[in-house]
């Protein structure tokens, strides 16, 4: 009993360690008094999933003329990733000509080019407009189908999930007979009401693109967020099953991805699957190595890491959790000063202990 206890505690602290730092692996630089507990907002950590599944803009129309040139070349360009060479010509053909079949084509590739500085917030709330036009002045084009659940994703960047979730509500209404674009509008959808807390929503919209579906990507996004959707329920065993699935179909996305990750560890914690949940424990390393000195923090204040994996464990696991940390004799504080000093060599150390 001693030593199942002791296995289950160095799982549970391997997870509170990752959780504890996360965010700072995934960009965040906030001081660490001030970053609130991840998992108590559902929106701080569901919008950190796998990007959507788009092809970007669609060729449409056919030219022979001097606009088909600059289409040639705005695409060459951009397929070579010259994002000005590629803005010129395409823009050459909206505003030379106005006329042109390649028109709807070319205001999308704009669009999409104009976000290739994600750092602004403003140059989403444009393309969203310019978006809006397209669908206007070209309602029956195919890059429109794709503008509605295009602009339903810049709202879900920016954390305007009404607005997001009318849109994909939209594009699933103007896309009965186009099976891409209905299952695309509605993983967003899935994923606009895992950002907004609606768990159970959440499990039917990825349920159904999972029978609709025949697409790898939509069928990855679909699989991983059912996962998520019951693992948010505790439904522990369910969100196994699902996080199993996308692990041995898809490995290369669950181990670029470290929230499906930690919860697949956690679900195998739940189920008492301890050589299983080690594993995973091992495989997060490599995410891990990225914050080793940031590794250490957890071991001068415990009080941290019990925040962060509160509702991430279950309530009963938590004394366990406090005797493993409050309790044992990590480094003394001034051993961090030292150059030879790594975080992450001590937590093994301690961890064999």
């Amino acid at each position: 009993m001693h030593k199942f206890t002791l296995r289950y505690s160095q799982v549970v602290l391997s997870i509170a360690v990752w959780m504890a730092f996360l965010p700072l692996a995934i960009g965040e630089s906030a001081p660490l008094s001030e970053r609130k507990p991840t998992m108590q907002d559902p929106a701080s950590i569901e919008r950190l999933v796998q990007p959507l599944p788009d092809d970007g803009p669609r060729p449409e129309g056919q030219s022979s003329g001097i606009d088909a040139l600059a289409w040639q070349e705005g695409q060459s360009a951009y397929k070579k990733n010259a994002w000005v060479e590629a803005q010129r010509f395409f823009g050459k053909i909206v505003n030379d000509h106005p006329e042109s079949a390649l028109l709807p084509s070319a205001k999308a590739f704009l669009v999409e080019l104009s976000l290739r500085d994600e750092s602004s917030g403003r140059n989403r709330s444009e393309a969203i407009q310019e978006y809006k036009k397209l669908l206007r002045d070209h309602p029956q084009s195919s890059n429109a189908r794709r503008a509605e659940w295009r602009i339903a994703d810049l709202y879900f960047e920016q954390g305007w999930y009404q607005e997001a979730q009318a849109f994909y509500e939209q594009a699933m209404a103007h896309s009965l007979h186009l099976l891409f674009d209905g299952n695309r509008a509605l993983l967003g959808l899935g994923y606009t009401f895992m950002a907004t807390g609606k768990w159970r929503d959440a499990e039917h919209a990825f349920a159904n693109v999972r029978k609709r579906s025949e697409n790898e990507q939509i069928l990855q996004g679909a699989t991983l967020g059912l996962a998520h959707a019951l693992f948010r329920q505790k439904r522990f065993s369910d969100a196994q099953a699902f996080y199993e699935l996308s692990y041995r179909r898809w490995p290369e996305l669950l181990r670029g991805d470290p929230i499906a990750l930690q919860r697949y560890a956690v679900t195998e914690v739940e189920l008492h699957h301890d050589a299983s949940a080690r594993e995973l424990m091992l495989l997060s390393t490599i995410c891990i190595h990225a914050m080793d000195m940031r590794l250490g923090r957890c071991f001068m204040w415990p009080k941290t890491c019990e925040v962060a994996i509160s509702g991430l464990v279950p309530s009963s696991s938590m004394p366990l959790f406090r005797c493993f940390t409050h309790k044992a004799s990590w480094t003394p504080r001034s051993s961090y000063d030292s150059p030879h000093y790594s975080p992450r060599v001590a937590y093994q150390a301690k961890v064999r202990s």
